[in-house]
């Protein structure tokens, strides 16, 4: 990706004005200077566009303009607009079509870029926020934007031409004096080189909240939730032990979106008295908010309409649609003192008065719909994401329906995906080209795409997973495949399962996801909707092939020895490599490489990720002894190997080896947890 130029178009003093600039120059016109830097390094640079108008001026237009070579190999990675927005690698074939006229006149076209982007829905024209990519094999040509709080950054690529436009979303921002509109980051090579030299430039260290697991209330009750559903479900994870760090209550309990501190009756006593109960339990308490929108029926709509948001003719600014919260609702305004006194007091009664140790933040985007004349969409949506970090202190915020950019470094967890739906894909939102659409796959698309901030801008959260038989219609090997992909790449994992009703099987397999460690990735590798993905956890090597497509797919499987027990069977399966795997339609393996050696531990049956629970296991004159980790509360059985046949000591026990694939010999140990 090669930079050439740049060009502003302004208005100033009632006349319309385009100057052409090249970067390392500083150029002048009427009223302006632009200066425009670039730094050069082996395979990265920086470059640097800051405006400075002695009058006030007014942006149309601020992009600078690259080329690329695209050919029918490349693969072009688009990150969306907010959390919601579907983000992935692209073709250079590919479209990107607008949503559906009858959509946009619902409502829908305010949670994207809808309103604003361009959506042509030609060959080969995509755009991407903040950084994006093109990938050619295995060397990336990336371009990442450092400057959110200034604008947003949009790259608009053209395949067909071969061009990359780089774009600062300020189009009617008013200027005077200096405005440091591009801030960016380029560099060419291996992925995780070149992310980490992006992350390094950024100067955020994302990875300061802890892994996360727990409960949320939204995709088993949606705002049905009442104490008593609350309480029975905190009950039923007490008493199963389930050694969870969240349990959080969302959207329901308040009487109306907005009147955060109106509770319902079906709280009768408060919300105060759920977070000593979650907590009395050993967990943290969370809660759901909306804090920049507000819905029709709210006290904040009828009697404090000032605070609403409105357009340049005076009008309310719309939000959104939805027909659970009394159909349209609408934005706050960030900067008015009154809503951010208000909004102050919410967190305060929330932290301080209730008790809760974590906040869920949704619907972040609205407070950028209509930015001030000497705004951009950008610098909003950053004034807006700081002061919630003010208000939140040093409790945790979960991010959600935001534009990630913004959110890089004042949150600790985000969602980077759309909503899990309780089917595989809603073939009408998909059909009208709902980018945001809520949809298991979309969620798992993006999961996949957006795999590199997590731990590095903050923890991601890949959106619940569902185990349970009830209340959903995701075949048995699509909930697995969500299940292990969210294990895989979320630092923040989420169900709403009453763990209650589960059956022996559907308990035995939540309980597998414990102790929830961190993976380090090696290679992820997707095309044509086939995933492998090869990564450790601790010594333990793995390799997950997902077929996230309608048809069978082979993958291969290099050489090698492997354990598996992917259907959760008293006994694991050994097998050896370097051959093609079937997989079905919307199904997951995981393999974990057997290490060469006698008195490891080839493989366990109570893990999703085989072996991650042992924390170690020592061999001495008097036998072998496996220890497991604190936070392991399954069972099943492990598979240690050992020199040869015949009997051999572990944990007290005598056990008898058997041969596997290989020519290995194993013993299998039952353990279990807590």
């Amino acid at each position: 990706m090669e930079l050439k130029k740049g060009y502003l178009n302004y208005d100033y003093m009632g006349s319309r004005h385009i100057i052409a600039f090249k970067l390392g120059e500083q150029t002048s016109g009427s009223g302006i200077k632009i200066k425009a830097d670039i730094k050069k390094m082996k395979k990265t640079s920086f470059v640097s566009v800051v405006l400075e108008a002695e009058t006030e001026i007014v942006i149309n237009e601020l992009h600078l303009e690259g080329v690329y070579s695209f050919t029918g190999a490349s693969a072009v990675f688009c990150n969306g607009y907010q959390s919601w927005t579907d983000s992935r690698e692209f073709s250079p074939a590919e479209r990107m079509p607008d949503l559906a006229a009858p959509a946009k006149w619902l409502g829908l076209k305010y949670y994207g870029d809808y309103t604003f982007a361009g959506y042509p829905g030609e060959k080969g024209l995509l755009h991407s926020y903040t950084y994006c990519y093109v990938r050619e094999g295995d060397e990336l040509s990336f371009a990442g934007s450092l400057n959110e709080n200034r604008g947003f950054t949009v790259f608009d690529i053209d395949a067909g031409r071969g061009t990359i436009l780089i774009k600062k979303d300020c189009s009617g921002r008013a200027v005077t004096g200096q405005y440091h509109a591009f801030s960016l980051f380029m560099a060419r090579g291996k992925e995780e080189k070149v992310f980490n030299g992006y992350f390094d430039a950024m100067k955020i260290h994302g990875d300061k909240a802890p892994l996360c697991t727990g409960w949320t209330s939204w995709y088993n009750y949606y705002t049905g939730i009442t104490e008593k559903i609350i309480l029975d479900n905190l009950n039923a994870c007490s008493t199963a032990k389930i050694p969870m760090d969240i349990f959080q209550i969302d959207d329901g309990y308040q009487k109306a979106v907005g009147d955060w501190l109106d509770i319902k009756d079906s709280f009768p006593r408060g919300m105060g008295h759920i977070a000593r109960s979650i907590q009395d339990r050993g967990y943290r308490a969370g809660l759901w908010l909306a804090p920049f929108i507000c819905e029709r029926k709210s006290l904040i709509f009828r009697e404090k309409r000032h605070w609403v948001l409105r357009d340049a003719k005076g009008r309310p600014v719309v939000a959104g649609f939805n027909p659970g919260w009394s159909y349209y609702f609408y934005a706050l305004d960030i900067y008015h003192e009154e809503v951010r006194d208000y909004l102050r007091r919410v967190f305060d009664t929330v932290f301080n008065a209730w008790g809760y140790d974590m906040v869920k933040l949704d619907f972040l985007y609205a407070a950028a719909l209509c930015p001030p004349r000497d705004k951009s969409r950008g610098e909003v949506m950053h004034d807006g994401m700081k002061f919630l970090r003010e208000c939140a202190g040093e409790k945790l915020i979960l991010g959600c329906g935001v534009p990630l950019g913004s959110s890089f470094g004042l949150v600790d967890y985000c969602r980077i995906g759309s909503d899990v739906a309780l089917k595989w894909e809603d073939a009408l939102l998909k059909g009208i080209h709902y980018r945001e659409r809520v949809s298991t796959i979309n969620s798992l698309v993006s999961t996949i795409g957006r795999r590199h901030l997590n731990e590095n801008v903050f923890l991601n959260d890949p959106d619940v997973f569902i185990l349970r038989g009830l209340n959903n219609r995701l075949a048995s090997e699509e909930k697995y495949t969500l299940f292990v992909l969210n294990n895989l790449f979320g630092g923040l994992l989420f169900t709403s399962d009453n763990v209650g009703e589960y059956n022996e099987e559907e308990m035995n397999r939540y309980r597998s996801m414990f102790p929830f460690k961190k993976k380090k990735m090696k290679n992820v590798d997707v095309s044509d909707s086939l995933l492998r993905a090869e990564f450790s956890i601790d010594e333990n090597e793995y390799i997950v092939l997902s077929n996230l497509s309608d048809e069978e797919r082979l993958a291969w499987l290099p050489g090698g020895i492997y354990f598996t027990a992917r259907d959760a069977r008293e006994d694991g399966d050994f097998l050896e490599g370097d051959v093609d795997i079937l997989l079905d339609p919307h199904t997951t393996h995981c393999y974990k490489k057997v290490r060469n050696g006698d008195y490891t531990v080839a493989g366990t049956t109570c893990h999703i990720f085989p072996g991650s629970e042992v924390k170690g296991l020592k061999a001495g004159r008097r036998g072998v002894a496996v220890e497991m980790d604190g936070r392991f509360c399954n069972k099943g059985n492990a598979y240690i190997t050992v020199p040869a046949e015949g009997e051999y000591t572990v944990n007290g026990a005598a056990y008898r080896s058997f041969p596997v694939a290989g020519n290995l010999f194993m013993v299998k140990v039952p353990v279990q947890g807590y």
